[in-house]
């Protein structure tokens, strides 16, 4: 996405570039539109309740083309709202949490404030260089810098080593090479290495890195809010390398899509690179990012990751062989005699040691486990650690043990649990506090992964005890994840402590998408009065969806005017679902007009179902302008009802008019209603009209080929014939010419099958010669025979030759017909095979049928091996 031209101010151009690239994401501003900018400024104006500005397409154009930035950012909200709907799946939509599309109000609108602010003169520019993101490679720490995996120290002790082993190459290292060298010649790229913890993703990855030319950085984030910062700002990221390793950390609920569409801008946009995003995964984390073909990560990590695998082949085991003398802790790994090396130099059985040293120590790594298996990914807070720890120690095992152990196991424990192994990082390791952080902060520890990765699928049906959840509750500080923490409690049927987490995350933080949840909590355990009190605090904190789930409830109770009146509150936050819900609402308490006047604020299918729900409450009346909104998004199925019922009710002059209407919307299925509307009607021509705009306008053959077969089956022969001739009359159907003329030939009409070849031949299809030589020898005309028969013979077209094939075969010419075949596998027609072994097979030369059978299994295999 490069910058507007002719927009000088930095701002003003990258609001335009966004714009654009949202554009392209909607479906329109390509070569074949499916919606067009007018539409989007209808759509947003329809929208406005409050902004008394009118949008039009001029004013919006200027937005685009020169850098025109609108006075009030609402005007703006307003267009970027729809193109949001627009390019959001739809079946996600009434789902999307308000959280998100807050955050995005918010980069929106930083990015208006970027373009209001005046343009920069040459001697107002700061003198201090933008910032530059991550540093020299040649200065990069890659073990506290980049989390590669230090190594295990060596058995004796006796030699120093440095914290990384001498490096094998495996077979994936060719692959990794390649993207490396692609960023290095200019192209942006986006790799993911999945695979196993400790199976050296990250280490493949900086011996790469390693390797680029002088000029190249590398770069961590910290977490998703950098990443975004810099993925949407004006900094340099040019010959960067952006370390992401363990992605997923990155792709968090709160920004996910926003990450994924950045990153996705970034290694598209030419001028910002080239750029290297280099990630890591392990294999249940790409499953869930990529389960949905359709979802943005999924298109973004498609064709863009290496397997890694957990064990070395025969050509790395020998190379680690020759490379082990050299190195004390690869001879001791290959010496071990498994082939998980990286994993045996990464400390996975000293862990795994560690972790089976006391049952103490085993309860702390378990409730670590458990919270990350649940979905808290983040680091655990010492005091959930002794919590949560106690409650998974066996009772019988702490009433065996001697009065003072209930006073020294934890921190007995903790400090067994964070002690390293050989030198490498322990099971539980912490951070000492920065100079910022006050000495009271709880301490935070990290669970080792290849530790999570081993101990998880033993623990995978265990279901903690409520003291773990209840010290999860209590000592748990990141709200997204203690929100993922109460929906894997409520799965679990621990209903009451899932409040508790729902409760505790919008406690630390209004803003966390958890009020649905927790109203469905509420509700299920017949607390209806404290439902409503949450759905007022989300209304209050912005967000309508719990305030539209409750509604939904009352309205199953029969409690109509309080649902209406708590929807009306939540569409006035901007929710096209709580707006969906009104108009059905009002529908169903008999307020008709202030229903549709609600059915202004949705679309797609929002709309769609509340003209059924018209449809269904039998107000066809008010029915018919509803589904021509739909109509005009390209949305046809309502428009077809009000035909049928119109169909229905005898006004066929009406239904008639309505199906042109729909049909010249490029509507196909209009066109093929209405041609078998016709028919019925004894309109055969009509019939077959309404088909032919369904094939030439729509490119939809198979209105035509149904309206044949049926003519078909009621023994009109002659009919059918005549719908075909029709849709071969079609650009890109004149092969159904060919089809027409042989039902034409059946019906013993030789003068319309012979018009109908000619057509074809015409139209440049030399199979037609064929065809006319059948026919002019039925009506034993030697002279344009012999014609036709040289025609085809003189043809390029394999078919032809093939066609020409069976028709000399027909007549006994085996000469001539092998000689057809012979041509027309020549030219590419492989189906001439399988007839022509079997001419000599019929001819009763089987030595001539095994020769072409043999040719032809050869030929097959080799375009296999090709």
């Amino acid at each position: 996405m490069s910058s507007a031209p002719h927009i000088d101010h930095p701002g003003r151009a990258a609001l335009a570039d966004a714009l654009k690239e949202l554009e392209k994401l909607a479906g329109y501003g390509t070569g074949t539109p499916k919606r067009s900018r007018a539409q989007a400024v209808s759509a947003a104006n329809r929208g406005s309740t409050a902004a008394p500005t009118s949008l039009n397409t001029k004013t919006v154009g200027d937005w685009f083309t020169i850098g025109r930035v609108p006075g009030d950012f609402e005007v703006l909200w307003r267009l970027v709202s729809v193109l949001l709907d627009w390019s959001e799946s739809p079946a996600r939509r009434p789902t999307e949490q308000a959280a998100q599309r807050q955050a995005k109000k918010r980069l929106w609108k930083q990015l208006w404030e970027q373009a209001k602010l005046p343009s920069p003169r040459p001697a107002q520019r700061s003198p201090h260089p933008l910032r530059t993101w991550g540093q020299v490679i040649a200065e990069t720490d890659p073990v506290t810098g980049l989390e590669v995996h230090r190594a295990i120290d060596s058995h004796d002790g006796s030699q120093e080593c440095s914290d990384l082993p001498l490096y094998v190459e495996r077979p994936h290292d060719t692959l990794v090479r390649r993207y490396f060298d692609s960023a290095m010649q200019g192209s942006s790229q986006l790799l993911v290495l999945v695979g196993d913890s400790s199976t050296g993703k990250t280490r493949a990855l900086w011996e790469a890195v390693r390797r680029l030319p002088e000029g190249w950085r590398v770069w961590r984030p910290s977490g998703a809010s950098e990443l975004l910062s810099a993925l949407t700002g004006t900094e340099p990221l040019s010959r960067t390398v952006l370390w992401l390793n363990e992605m997923q950390r990155y792709l968090t609920k709160d920004t996910h899509q926003l990450v994924v569409e950045a990153l996705d801008t970034l290694i598209s946009t030419l001028s910002r690179g080239p750029v290297l995003v280099a990630g890591t995964l392990w294999p249940r984390d790409h499953r869930d990012l990529t389960c949905e073909p359709a979802s943005p990560a999924a298109k973004l990590l498609k064709d863009r990751h290496i397997r890694i695998p957990d064990t070395f082949d025969e050509t790395s085991l020998q190379r680690l062989a020759e490379t082990s003398q050299r190195d004390p802790r690869l001879a001791e790994a290959l010496a071990q005699g498994n082939d998980t090396i990286t994993q045996y130099l990464a400390g996975g059985p000293a862990l795994l040691d560690r972790y089976n040293t006391s049952t103490e120590v085993q309860a702390l790594v378990n409730a670590a486990v458990d919270a990350a298996r649940l979905g808290y990914t983040q680091d655990v807070t010492e005091q959930f650690l002794h919590s949560a720890a106690w409650s998974l120690i066996p009772e019988t095992y702490r009433r065996r043990q001697k009065p003072d152990w209930h006073t020294r196991w934890f921190p007995q424990a903790l400090a067994d649990a964070a002690q390293d192994c050989r030198g490498v990082p322990g099971p539980l390791t912490t951070d000492p506090p920065g100079p910022d952080q006050p000495p009271t902060a709880p301490r935070t520890y990290r669970l080792a992964d290849y530790l999570r990765q081993r101990i998880t699928p033993h623990r995978a049906l265990l279901c903690p005890p409520e003291a773990w959840w209840q010290a999860a509750a209590d000592h748990l500080t990141a709200p997204t994840y203690l929100l993922t923490l109460s929906h894997a409690a409520a799965s679990r049927a621990r209903h009451r402590m899932s409040a508790v987490l729902a409760q505790q995350a919008l406690t630390l933080d209004p803003a966390t998408p958890g009020y649905r949840h927790l109203v469905a909590l509420h509700l299920r355990a017949g607390h209806q009065s404290k439902a409503q009190d949450i759905a007022r605090q989300a209304l209050q904190a912005g967000d309508p969806t719990a305030a539209t789930a409750l509604a939904q409830h009352l309205r199953a109770d029969g409690r109509l005017q309080d649902a209406i009146s708590l929807l009306r509150q939540a569409a006035e936050l901007g929710s096209e679902e709580a707006w969906a819900d009104l108009a059905v609402t009002l529908l169903a308490a008999g307020e008709i007009d202030a229903a549709v006047e609600a059915s202004d604020h949705v679309h797609d299918y929002h709309l769609n179902n509340f003209a059924s729900a018209l449809t269904d409450a039998g107000h066809w009346d008010r029915h018919l302008p509803i589904a021509r909104r739909l109509a005009a998004d390209r949305q046809f199925s309502a428009l077809l009802s009000h035909a049928h019922r119109l169909h229905e009710t005898g006004e066929r002059r009406r239904t008639i008019a309505l199906l042109a209407e729909t049909g010249r919307m490029k509507a196909s299925a209009a066109y093929e209603t209405l041609a078998f509307l016709l028919e019925d009607s004894g309109a055969p021509r009509a019939a077959e009209e309404a088909g032919r705009r369904a094939a030439s306008e729509c490119r939809y053959g198979k209105a035509l080929k149904r309206l044949s077969l049926r003519r078909e089956r009621e023994g009109d022969l002659n009919g059918s014939a005549n719908a075909l001739r029709v849709l071969g009359s079609c650009p890109g159907w004149e092969w159904w010419l060919l089809a027409a003329a042989d039902e034409y030939l059946q019906t013993g009409d030789a003068s319309a099958a012979l018009q109908t070849t000619d057509q074809a031949i015409a139209a440049g299809m030399p199979q037609g010669w064929v065809l006319r030589a059948y026919i002019s020898t039925l009506t034993s005309n030697k002279e344009e025979t012999e014609f036709a028969i040289a025609q085809a013979t003189a043809s390029q077209d394999g078919e032809s030759h093939h066609m020409l094939g069976d028709y000399h075969r027909e007549l006994d010419e085996t000469e001539k017909a092998d000689a057809a075949y012979r041509r027309a596998i020549e030219l590419g027609c492989s189906d001439a095979w399988d007839d022509w072994a079997a001419l000599w097979h019929d001819a009763g030369d089987t030595n001539r049928r095994d020769v072409i059978v043999s040719q032809a299994s050869r030929r097959r295999t080799d375009i296999c091996v090709t």
